[in-house]
């Protein structure tokens, strides 16, 4: 047992918020990693599907939600999302830190297939690193072509033919308050990763494990949890216009 980074909490937190103001249904997650993000909607009363190019990542979603699995709520497959025929559609197409390691030639393509994945109120719904002045060692192991700013959000929108429902800057101020000592983490125990391709290296974050930075000990969760976090939530949520969020959350809808 782990407990997940301040950071991903506070993302957490704030998609919760906002499945419940939805009233999402359904949901399809590309890119689900370890499936902590496909668990918030799963307990939520939300019935989904995931995909994910790790096929370690694709056996950890499963076991980190095996009771809605047995419950038929819950399925995970291990492929990649641009080459899958899909006729079901969802309320909502979701994905973390996924579409900056897609090539600008291909991300249209691709949001273009999730857009055709919506039901008739859908949303594409996405969480992705923000504010290019804050790019990083981090951003390199990754394998990321950007970090998007609020007006790469509304160009990407402009070319679907869709509308910026809602955006918001997450993490402010905890992610810029742990910056330095973040990229000096992830430094020191991934940088063989960047003899690595970029294809390699996407991949790969599907099932990172890095203590004190994806990873933190079980008994951080004294902390690090939902109930002591929440006044950094609020506090997120005051700011959430703030240029120097290093996290976009964007919601596309028809």
């Amino acid at each position: 047992m782990i407990a997940e980074a301040p950071g991903t909490i506070l993302q957490m937190l704030y998609l919760r918020q906002r499945i419940r103001k939805n009233g999402w249904k359904s949901f399809y997650e590309i890119g689900c990693g370890k499936g902590i993000f496909s668990k918030q909607f799963l307990s939520l009363g939300l019935s989904g599907k995931a995909i994910d190019l790790n096929n370690r990542a694709c056996d950890r979603a499963m076991i980190e939600n095996t009771s809605f699995v047995e419950k038929g709520q819950y399925t995970v497959e291990y492929g990649d999302f641009s080459n899958q025929e899909i006729t079901e559609k969802y309320d909502v197409v979701f994905s973390c830190m996924v579409i900056e390691h897609i090539p600008n030639e291909s991300r249209t393509d691709f949001m273009l297939k999730c857009k055709d994945l919506l039901s008739k109120n859908g949303r594409i719904t996405c969480l992705v690193p923000s504010s290019m002045k804050h790019w990083g060692v981090e951003d390199d192991i990754a394998g990321h072509i950007l970090r998007f700013e609020r007006s790469d959000v509304y160009a990407l929108a402009e070319e679907l033919n869709m509308k910026v429902a809602h955006i918001a800057g997450l993490t402010y101020p905890v992610s810029n308050w742990l910056f330095r000592l973040s990229n000096a983490i992830v430094s020191k125990n991934e940088k063989d990763m960047l003899d690595k391709s970029q294809q390699e290296r996407t991949v790969y974050t599907g099932s990172r494990e890095v203590q004190f930075k994806t990873d933190f000990p079980l008994w951080t969760g004294f902390l690090l949890n939902p109930i002591v976090l929440f006044p950094l939530h609020l506090f997120q949520k005051l700011f959430r216009k703030n240029e120097n969020s290093m996290v976009l959350y964007f919601e596309l809808e028809k």
